[in-house]
């Protein structure tokens, strides 16, 4: 969980329109849209944050959509955008959802708050519970120590995610891997850049302000990090490396 309200305040402001937000936006509608044909199937945002695409996907149709958080900030400023999301915890997912019941669970960046590969694995058994057979789920990690920035401390990022770590804790006889991508890579020289920066400045100057990098960019620079990023989103479909991991999980 974020300790510092003011980060979810900027999540809040920056979900519509932060390039970053979008593009992991559009690869959950993508990848809902691939293996969905109706707008009323039943979706559970496990861990929704300021109810970003909660928001997204209801603008698009989708009205059958549940969401929580552990947060009980984030969840009042969802109620206060007019969602009807609740007080939860991902581990405890089959204890305030009722079982067999979502064609689709989203927990995006929610992993990182979970310590200790039993416990991820507890997670994914409680989403396990409360998907129907065949029903997916959709998880977004940060990935590699090499992107680890004072944005990490900012948001509490406790670890982050190589193809080896998501392949401990994932059962294979409940779960098939549909998906497993890296992104963004072809900008992730400049996040490294950024995040090295960062590091190299916190080390030298211990006492600076810690603060993540949610901040709303000029109209035009935004829109060219989204359309480099939705390119390599389309197009591009092996990617050894990036700062996140998007991964697509199938109930068997």
């Amino acid at each position: 969980m974020i300790n510092n309200e003011s980060e979810y305040l900027r999540m809040k402001n920056a979900e519509k329109s932060l390039w970053w937000y979008r593009n992991l936006h559009n690869l959950v509608l993508n990848e809902i849209n691939e293996n969905f044909k109706s707008n009323s199937i039943n979706i559970l945002d496990a861990g929704c944050g300021t109810g970003g695409l909660i928001n997204f996907l209801k603008n698009l149709g989708f009205e059958n959509i549940e969401g929580f958080d552990i947060s009980g900030y984030a969840v009042m400023l969802c109620k206060n955008s007019g969602l009807e999301v609740i007080d939860g915890n991902i581990l405890d997912t089959d204890k305030i959802k009722p079982e067999n019941t979502y064609d689709v669970v989203i927990s995006n960046d929610t992993f990182y708050f979970v310590e200790g590969i039993e416990n991820k694995i507890k997670v994914l058994d409680s989403f396990y519970n409360v998907i129907k057979d065949n029903g997916i789920i959709i998880i977004n990690l940060p990935a590699l120590d090499i992107f680890r920035g004072t944005h990490d401390i900012a948001v509490g990022i406790k670890n982050r995610f190589n193809l080896k770590d998501i392949n401990n804790f994932i059962n294979k006889d409940k779960f098939l891997v549909r998906k497993i991508i890296f992104w963004p890579f072809l900008l992730s020289p400049i996040i490294f850049f950024l995040r090295l920066t960062q590091r190299i400045k916190f080390k030298i100057f211990k006492s600076c302000k810690i603060t993540s990098d949610i901040e709303t960019l000029p109209a035009f620079l935004n829109q060219i990090l989204y359309c480099i990023t939705e390119f390599e989103n389309k197009f591009i479909k092996h990617k050894p490396f990036g700062s996140s991991i998007f991964l697509v999980l199938e109930k068997v």
